[in-house]
Protein backbone atom coordinates (compact mmCIF):
# COMPACT_ATOMS: atom_id res chain seq x y z
CA UNK A 1 0.00 0.00 0.00
CA UNK A 2 2.67 2.20 0.67
CA UNK A 3 4.39 1.36 -2.53
CA UNK A 4 1.34 2.20 -4.55
CA UNK A 5 0.61 5.56 -2.47
CA UNK A 6 4.69 6.78 -3.09
CA UNK A 7 4.10 5.85 -6.88
CA UNK A 8 0.86 8.23 -6.63
CA UNK A 9 2.86 10.97 -5.21
CA UNK A 10 5.29 10.52 -7.70
CA UNK A 11 3.19 10.63 -10.82
CA UNK A 12 1.29 13.78 -9.19
CA UNK A 13 4.49 15.61 -8.94
CA UNK A 14 6.10 14.54 -12.53
CA UNK A 15 2.64 15.86 -14.03
CA UNK A 16 2.60 19.48 -11.80
CA UNK A 17 6.07 19.62 -13.29
CA UNK A 18 4.65 19.67 -16.77
CA UNK A 19 1.65 21.70 -16.75
CA UNK A 20 1.60 25.50 -16.57
CA UNK A 21 2.00 27.01 -13.11
CA UNK A 22 0.25 30.40 -13.42
CA UNK A 23 -2.54 31.88 -15.89
CA UNK A 24 -3.13 35.27 -16.83
CA UNK A 25 -5.93 36.69 -14.53
CA UNK A 26 -6.32 40.60 -16.08
CA UNK A 27 -4.13 42.36 -18.05
CA UNK A 28 -4.26 46.46 -19.51
CA UNK A 29 -2.60 47.39 -22.32
CA UNK A 30 0.45 45.77 -23.84
CA UNK A 31 1.57 42.38 -22.19
CA UNK A 32 3.66 40.31 -23.11
CA UNK A 33 6.04 36.92 -21.75
CA UNK A 34 9.02 36.18 -23.29
CA UNK A 35 9.56 32.12 -22.89
CA UNK A 36 12.39 30.00 -22.00
CA UNK A 37 13.09 29.22 -25.28
CA UNK A 38 13.84 33.12 -25.69
CA UNK A 39 10.49 33.31 -28.02
CA UNK A 40 8.54 36.55 -27.12
CA UNK A 41 4.70 36.35 -27.06
CA UNK A 42 1.51 38.38 -26.64
CA UNK A 43 -0.75 37.65 -23.91
CA UNK A 44 -4.23 38.23 -22.62
CA UNK A 45 -6.62 37.50 -19.64
CA UNK A 46 -6.54 33.11 -18.79
CA UNK A 47 -3.34 32.91 -20.73
CA UNK A 48 -1.08 29.77 -19.18
CA UNK A 49 2.56 30.40 -17.69
CA UNK A 50 5.03 28.09 -17.34
CA UNK A 51 8.63 27.36 -14.98
CA UNK A 52 10.77 29.80 -16.67
CA UNK A 53 8.63 32.53 -18.32
CA UNK A 54 9.62 36.33 -17.56
CA UNK A 55 5.92 38.53 -18.02
CA UNK A 56 6.79 42.10 -19.46
CA UNK A 57 4.32 45.12 -18.92
CA UNK A 58 5.03 48.01 -21.00
CA UNK A 59 4.54 51.32 -20.89
CA UNK A 60 0.60 52.02 -18.95
CA UNK A 61 0.16 48.67 -18.78
CA UNK A 62 -0.34 46.09 -16.44
CA UNK A 63 -1.11 42.57 -15.28
CA UNK A 64 -2.69 40.23 -12.66
CA UNK A 65 -1.08 36.97 -12.35
CA UNK A 66 -2.62 33.99 -10.42
CA UNK A 67 -0.35 30.89 -9.02
CA UNK A 68 -1.13 27.41 -8.75
CA UNK A 69 -1.05 27.47 -4.64
CA UNK A 70 -2.84 30.55 -4.60
CA UNK A 71 -0.46 32.85 -4.88
CA UNK A 72 -1.35 36.41 -6.94
CA UNK A 73 0.73 38.93 -8.20
CA UNK A 74 -0.18 42.32 -9.37
CA UNK A 75 2.31 44.09 -12.17
CA UNK A 76 2.89 47.32 -12.71
CA UNK A 77 3.94 49.60 -15.89
CA UNK A 78 7.74 48.85 -16.85
CA UNK A 79 7.57 45.71 -15.22
CA UNK A 80 9.57 42.52 -15.88
CA UNK A 81 8.90 39.90 -13.63
CA UNK A 82 10.42 35.93 -13.81
CA UNK A 83 8.84 32.72 -12.54
CA UNK A 84 12.35 31.26 -11.80
CA UNK A 85 11.37 28.06 -10.31
CA UNK A 86 7.70 27.01 -9.49
CA UNK A 87 6.60 23.49 -8.01
CA UNK A 88 3.62 23.14 -6.06
CA UNK A 89 1.42 20.17 -5.40
CA UNK A 90 -0.88 19.94 -2.56
CA UNK A 91 -0.17 16.62 -0.85
CA UNK A 92 3.94 17.29 -1.62
CA UNK A 93 4.59 20.52 0.68
CA UNK A 94 8.56 19.19 0.80
CA UNK A 95 8.70 19.92 -2.20
CA UNK A 96 7.75 23.09 -2.65
CA UNK A 97 8.95 25.90 -4.53
CA UNK A 98 7.90 29.55 -5.43
CA UNK A 99 11.54 31.23 -6.85
CA UNK A 100 10.48 34.50 -8.70
CA UNK A 101 12.67 37.31 -10.02
CA UNK A 102 11.72 40.77 -10.31
CA UNK A 103 14.17 42.33 -12.96
CA UNK A 104 12.91 45.52 -13.34
CA UNK A 105 9.46 47.96 -12.19
CA UNK A 106 7.34 46.90 -9.27
CA UNK A 107 4.49 44.77 -7.82
CA UNK A 108 2.36 43.33 -5.19
CA UNK A 109 1.53 40.11 -4.19
CA UNK A 110 -0.32 37.59 -1.56
CA UNK A 111 1.77 35.13 -1.18
CA UNK A 112 -0.33 31.37 -1.23
CA UNK A 113 0.15 27.75 0.03
CA UNK A 114 3.76 27.94 -0.51
CA UNK A 115 4.43 30.97 1.35
CA UNK A 116 2.24 29.50 4.41
CA UNK A 117 4.01 25.91 4.85
CA UNK A 118 6.52 24.28 6.41
CA UNK A 119 9.36 25.04 4.47
CA UNK A 120 10.46 29.17 4.83
CA UNK A 121 13.31 28.87 2.24
CA UNK A 122 10.75 28.01 -0.56
CA UNK A 123 9.12 31.02 -1.51
CA UNK A 124 11.98 33.77 -2.67
CA UNK A 125 11.84 37.09 -4.53
CA UNK A 126 15.53 37.85 -6.05
CA UNK A 127 16.58 41.00 -7.43
CA UNK A 128 20.21 41.29 -8.95
CA UNK A 129 21.42 42.21 -5.34
CA UNK A 130 18.74 41.32 -2.49
CA UNK A 131 16.46 38.66 -1.51
CA UNK A 132 12.27 38.92 -0.13
CA UNK A 133 11.56 35.64 2.37
CA UNK A 134 8.81 35.67 3.93
CA UNK A 135 6.15 34.65 6.47
CA UNK A 136 3.30 34.26 4.87
CA UNK A 137 2.19 37.65 3.80
CA UNK A 138 1.45 40.81 1.18
CA UNK A 139 3.68 43.47 0.41
CA UNK A 140 4.92 45.67 -2.59
CA UNK A 141 8.20 45.80 -3.92
CA UNK A 142 9.39 48.30 -6.38
CA UNK A 143 13.07 48.31 -7.69
CA UNK A 144 13.90 51.76 -8.54
CA UNK A 145 16.63 52.58 -11.56
CA UNK A 146 16.69 56.33 -11.75
CA UNK A 147 12.98 56.14 -12.25
CA UNK A 148 11.64 56.35 -8.69
CA UNK A 149 12.04 60.40 -8.45
CA UNK A 150 14.14 59.90 -4.90
CA UNK A 151 17.09 60.80 -3.12
CA UNK A 152 19.13 58.44 -0.88
CA UNK A 153 15.70 57.17 1.51
CA UNK A 154 16.03 58.12 5.79
CA UNK A 155 17.06 55.39 7.22
CA UNK A 156 16.17 54.00 11.01
CA UNK A 157 17.46 51.32 11.53
CA UNK A 158 21.34 49.40 10.85
CA UNK A 159 22.90 52.86 10.08
CA UNK A 160 24.48 53.74 12.49
CA UNK A 161 28.32 55.25 10.74
CA UNK A 162 29.69 55.89 7.99
CA UNK A 163 32.83 55.95 6.33
CA UNK A 164 34.80 59.46 6.12
CA UNK A 165 38.15 59.22 4.33
CA UNK A 166 40.75 56.20 4.19
CA UNK A 167 43.70 55.11 3.16
CA UNK A 168 44.96 51.68 1.46
CA UNK A 169 42.82 48.76 1.67
CA UNK A 170 39.97 48.83 4.09
CA UNK A 171 36.87 45.97 4.97
CA UNK A 172 34.06 45.62 6.65
CA UNK A 173 32.50 41.78 7.62
CA UNK A 174 28.79 42.02 8.84
CA UNK A 175 28.01 39.95 11.64
CA UNK A 176 27.29 36.81 8.89
CA UNK A 177 30.50 36.80 7.63
CA UNK A 178 30.11 38.45 4.53
CA UNK A 179 32.98 40.62 3.92
CA UNK A 180 32.67 43.71 1.59
CA UNK A 181 35.60 46.22 0.53
CA UNK A 182 34.84 49.95 1.67
CA UNK A 183 35.03 53.15 -0.08
CA UNK A 184 34.85 56.41 1.09
CA UNK A 185 31.16 57.20 2.52
CA UNK A 186 30.19 53.63 2.84
CA UNK A 187 27.36 52.64 5.17
CA UNK A 188 28.30 51.04 8.30
CA UNK A 189 26.21 48.77 10.52
CA UNK A 190 26.32 47.06 13.89
CA UNK A 191 28.29 43.90 13.89
CA UNK A 192 30.22 45.41 11.76
CA UNK A 193 33.93 44.50 11.64
CA UNK A 194 36.48 47.04 10.05
CA UNK A 195 39.55 45.93 9.36
CA UNK A 196 42.45 47.86 7.94
CA UNK A 197 45.91 46.87 5.58
CA UNK A 198 49.14 47.58 5.65
CA UNK A 199 50.10 51.70 5.73
CA UNK A 200 46.05 51.96 5.56
CA UNK A 201 43.86 53.92 7.89
CA UNK A 202 40.09 54.75 8.46
CA UNK A 203 38.18 57.84 9.42
CA UNK A 204 34.61 56.60 10.81
CA UNK A 205 31.77 59.00 11.73
CA UNK A 206 29.27 57.41 14.00
CA UNK A 207 25.68 58.75 13.78
CA UNK A 208 26.31 60.44 17.29
CA UNK A 209 29.48 62.33 15.99
CA UNK A 210 32.41 60.38 17.83
CA UNK A 211 34.80 60.41 15.26
CA UNK A 212 37.85 57.33 14.98
CA UNK A 213 40.53 56.92 13.03
CA UNK A 214 41.54 53.38 13.02
CA UNK A 215 45.20 52.78 12.22
CA UNK A 216 47.05 50.58 10.07
CA UNK A 217 46.89 46.70 11.01
CA UNK A 218 44.11 47.00 12.77
CA UNK A 219 40.78 45.72 13.16
CA UNK A 220 37.61 47.15 15.27
CA UNK A 221 34.15 45.72 15.82
CA UNK A 222 31.01 48.36 16.05
CA UNK A 223 28.84 46.19 18.81
CA UNK A 224 26.01 48.67 19.84
CA UNK A 225 25.48 52.24 18.99
CA UNK A 226 22.17 53.82 19.90
CA UNK A 227 21.52 57.60 19.16
CA UNK A 228 18.33 59.56 18.59
CA UNK A 229 18.26 63.45 19.59
CA UNK A 230 14.98 63.24 21.54
CA UNK A 231 15.70 59.79 23.35
CA UNK A 232 18.74 60.00 25.51
CA UNK A 233 16.87 57.32 27.85
CA UNK A 234 18.14 54.78 25.02
CA UNK A 235 21.70 55.92 24.38
CA UNK A 236 24.44 53.51 23.96
CA UNK A 237 27.94 52.99 22.28
CA UNK A 238 30.16 50.28 22.85
CA UNK A 239 33.41 49.41 20.34
CA UNK A 240 35.76 46.94 20.43
CA UNK A 241 39.68 47.37 19.48
CA UNK A 242 40.63 43.89 18.57
CA UNK A 243 43.97 44.22 16.92
CA UNK A 244 46.35 47.24 16.06
CA UNK A 245 45.48 51.02 17.45
CA UNK A 246 42.68 54.29 17.27
CA UNK A 247 42.30 57.48 18.22
CA UNK A 248 38.97 58.94 18.89
CA UNK A 249 37.07 62.18 19.99
CA UNK A 250 34.18 61.23 21.20
CA UNK A 251 30.57 62.49 20.50
CA UNK A 252 26.82 63.60 21.46
CA UNK A 253 26.23 60.52 23.86
CA UNK A 254 29.33 61.19 25.52
CA UNK A 255 28.27 64.99 26.39
CA UNK A 256 24.93 64.09 27.63
CA UNK A 257 25.23 60.07 28.55
CA UNK A 258 29.11 59.67 29.50
CA UNK A 259 28.65 56.07 31.09
CA UNK A 260 26.64 54.59 28.46
CA UNK A 261 29.99 55.09 26.51
CA UNK A 262 32.68 51.93 26.45
CA UNK A 263 35.86 51.07 24.07
CA UNK A 264 36.45 47.56 25.17
CA UNK A 265 39.16 45.67 24.56
CA UNK A 266 40.30 41.69 25.73
CA UNK A 267 42.91 43.71 28.20
CA UNK A 268 40.22 46.61 29.50
CA UNK A 269 37.77 48.69 28.80
CA UNK A 270 38.08 52.32 28.63
CA UNK A 271 34.71 54.50 29.93
CA UNK A 272 34.94 57.98 29.19
CA UNK A 273 33.99 61.47 30.49
CA UNK A 274 33.55 63.73 27.43
CA UNK A 275 36.88 63.00 25.83
CA UNK A 276 40.16 62.24 23.28
CA UNK A 277 42.65 60.01 23.26
CA UNK A 278 44.69 57.66 21.51
CA UNK A 279 45.02 53.72 22.12
CA UNK A 280 46.93 50.73 21.04
CA UNK A 281 47.81 47.18 21.87
CA UNK A 282 51.53 45.93 21.94
CA UNK A 283 53.11 42.67 23.03
CA UNK A 284 53.60 42.04 26.94
CA UNK A 285 56.12 43.59 28.82
CA UNK A 286 56.06 46.97 25.89
CA UNK A 287 55.21 49.83 26.90
CA UNK A 288 55.31 51.10 22.91
CA UNK A 289 56.43 50.25 19.54
CA UNK A 290 54.60 48.12 17.13
CA UNK A 291 50.78 47.60 17.52
CA UNK A 292 49.42 43.52 17.72
CA UNK A 293 46.32 41.67 18.90
CA UNK A 294 44.86 43.75 22.13
CA UNK A 295 44.99 39.99 24.08
CA UNK A 296 48.25 41.83 25.47
CA UNK A 297 49.50 44.87 26.94
CA UNK A 298 47.49 48.17 26.30
CA UNK A 299 48.27 51.84 25.92
CA UNK A 300 45.90 54.62 26.76
CA UNK A 301 47.29 58.15 26.30
CA UNK A 302 44.45 60.98 26.42
CA UNK A 303 45.04 64.24 24.92
CA UNK A 304 41.17 66.10 25.96
CA UNK A 305 39.44 64.96 28.91
CA UNK A 306 39.63 62.22 30.94
CA UNK A 307 39.08 58.36 30.85
CA UNK A 308 38.67 55.59 33.04
CA UNK A 309 40.99 51.91 32.45
CA UNK A 310 38.95 49.11 33.97
CA UNK A 311 39.64 45.31 33.84
CA UNK A 312 38.95 42.73 36.90
CA UNK A 313 42.10 43.63 38.14
CA UNK A 314 41.19 47.10 39.30
CA UNK A 315 41.00 50.91 37.30
CA UNK A 316 43.05 53.79 37.22
CA UNK A 317 41.93 57.33 35.57
CA UNK A 318 43.81 59.23 33.26
CA UNK A 319 43.53 63.11 32.42
CA UNK A 320 44.93 65.21 30.02
CA UNK A 321 48.97 64.34 29.30
CA UNK A 322 49.08 61.28 31.18
CA UNK A 323 48.88 57.57 29.99
CA UNK A 324 47.02 54.65 31.59
CA UNK A 325 49.35 51.25 30.70
CA UNK A 326 48.12 47.54 31.37
CA UNK A 327 50.49 45.16 30.86
CA UNK A 328 47.76 42.54 30.29
CA UNK A 329 44.41 41.36 30.73
CA UNK A 330 45.14 40.16 34.74
CA UNK A 331 47.09 43.15 35.97
CA UNK A 332 45.90 46.21 37.01
CA UNK A 333 45.95 49.10 35.10
CA UNK A 334 48.22 51.86 36.42
CA UNK A 335 49.34 55.83 35.12
CA UNK A 336 52.48 55.12 32.66
CA UNK A 337 55.33 58.04 32.88
CA UNK A 338 56.23 59.98 29.68
CA UNK A 339 57.95 59.61 27.42
CA UNK A 340 55.86 56.83 25.69
CA UNK A 341 56.34 55.34 21.33
CA UNK A 342 53.01 56.24 19.35
CA UNK A 343 52.80 53.81 16.28
CA UNK A 344 54.99 54.58 13.43
CA UNK A 345 53.26 57.47 11.66
CA UNK A 346 50.82 56.59 8.65
CA UNK A 347 49.44 59.91 7.70
CA UNK A 348 46.39 59.27 8.97
CA UNK A 349 44.29 62.82 9.78
CA UNK A 350 43.50 64.27 13.98
CA UNK A 351 40.01 62.66 14.64
CA UNK A 352 38.29 66.02 15.31
CA UNK A 353 39.16 67.06 11.15
CA UNK A 354 36.80 64.28 10.29
CA UNK A 355 33.18 65.56 9.24
CA UNK A 356 30.10 65.13 11.16
CA UNK A 357 27.79 62.89 10.55
CA UNK A 358 24.90 65.35 9.69
CA UNK A 359 27.63 66.89 6.92
CA UNK A 360 28.37 63.85 4.95
CA UNK A 361 26.86 63.64 1.57
CA UNK A 362 24.15 60.87 0.57
CA UNK A 363 25.31 57.67 -0.04
CA UNK A 364 26.46 57.26 -3.72
CA UNK A 365 23.40 55.12 -5.23
CA UNK A 366 20.87 58.21 -4.52
CA UNK A 367 17.87 56.39 -3.48
CA UNK A 368 18.36 53.18 -6.38
CA UNK A 369 18.21 49.80 -5.17
CA UNK A 370 14.92 47.59 -4.16
CA UNK A 371 12.21 48.93 -1.98
CA UNK A 372 9.39 47.13 -0.20
CA UNK A 373 6.26 48.01 2.14
CA UNK A 374 4.52 45.44 4.22
CA UNK A 375 1.00 45.21 3.82
CA UNK A 376 0.19 41.86 6.11
CA UNK A 377 2.24 39.59 7.42
CA UNK A 378 6.34 39.76 7.93
CA UNK A 379 9.43 39.52 5.10
CA UNK A 380 13.09 39.40 5.66
CA UNK A 381 15.37 41.20 3.77
CA UNK A 382 18.18 39.96 2.63
CA UNK A 383 21.30 41.79 1.12
CA UNK A 384 25.22 40.76 1.58
CA UNK A 385 24.19 38.37 4.19
CA UNK A 386 22.24 41.12 6.69
CA UNK A 387 18.70 40.22 7.22
CA UNK A 388 16.33 42.65 8.36
CA UNK A 389 13.22 41.63 8.89
CA UNK A 390 10.18 43.99 8.23
CA UNK A 391 6.40 43.73 9.72
CA UNK A 392 3.17 45.52 8.69
CA UNK A 393 3.06 48.70 8.19
CA UNK A 394 6.85 48.94 7.88
CA UNK A 395 8.93 49.73 4.68
CA UNK A 396 12.74 48.68 4.13
CA UNK A 397 15.51 49.51 1.66
CA UNK A 398 18.13 47.51 -0.17
CA UNK A 399 20.68 49.85 -2.03
CA UNK A 400 21.88 49.02 -5.46
CA UNK A 401 25.58 49.47 -4.15
CA UNK A 402 25.42 45.95 -1.98
CA UNK A 403 25.35 48.15 1.17
CA UNK A 404 23.14 46.45 4.00
CA UNK A 405 19.23 46.25 3.99
CA UNK A 406 17.90 49.07 6.64
CA UNK A 407 14.52 49.90 7.68
CA UNK A 408 13.10 52.84 6.43
CA UNK A 409 11.79 55.85 9.18
CA UNK A 410 9.20 57.27 6.20
CA UNK A 411 7.57 54.75 3.81
CA UNK A 412 8.59 56.45 0.02
CA UNK A 413 5.00 58.51 -1.55
CA UNK A 414 6.05 56.45 -4.65
CA UNK A 415 5.74 53.11 -2.70
CA UNK A 416 2.42 53.90 -0.38
CA UNK A 417 0.56 55.91 -3.35
CA UNK A 418 1.21 54.03 -6.14
CA UNK A 419 -1.87 54.76 -8.47
CA UNK A 420 -1.25 50.79 -9.80
CA UNK A 421 -1.15 48.98 -6.89
CA UNK A 422 -2.39 50.45 -3.71
CA UNK A 423 -5.62 49.95 -4.45
CA UNK A 424 -5.23 46.01 -5.86
CA UNK A 425 -8.30 44.24 -5.02
CA UNK A 426 -7.06 40.41 -5.33
CA UNK A 427 -10.32 39.04 -3.67
CA UNK A 428 -12.01 39.57 -6.72
CA UNK A 429 -9.63 38.64 -8.96
CA UNK A 430 -10.87 36.25 -11.90
CA UNK A 431 -9.24 32.80 -12.56
CA UNK A 432 -10.90 29.85 -14.88
CA UNK A 433 -7.58 27.38 -14.07
CA UNK A 434 -8.36 24.46 -12.07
Amino acid sequence: MRLILFVCLWVLAHIAQAEPVAQVAETKGAVSVVKASGKRLIVSPESLLDEGDVVVTEENSTAMLAFTDGCKVALRPNTRFGIQRYHYVEVLPAQDAGIFKLLAGGLRTLTGAIGKRKDRDAYQMHTATATIGIRGTEYTARLCKGDCGVEAPTQKSALVGRLAGLQGTVTATSSAGTQRPLADGAVLAIGDLIETGDKAWAGITFSDDTRLVLRANSSLRIKEVRFKEAAPAEDGFFTELLKGALRTVTGRIAKRNPDKVNFGAVTATIGIRGTGFDTWCMASGASGGATTACDQAMLTSVNEGRIAVTNPAGTTEAGVGETAYVAGPHAAPGLLSPPVSLPAEDGAPAPGTLPLFDTLPAPANRGEGLYVLVHEGRIALTQNGETVEVGPGESAFAGGDNSLPVLLEVTPPFLSRDPYLRAVDFDNMRCTMP
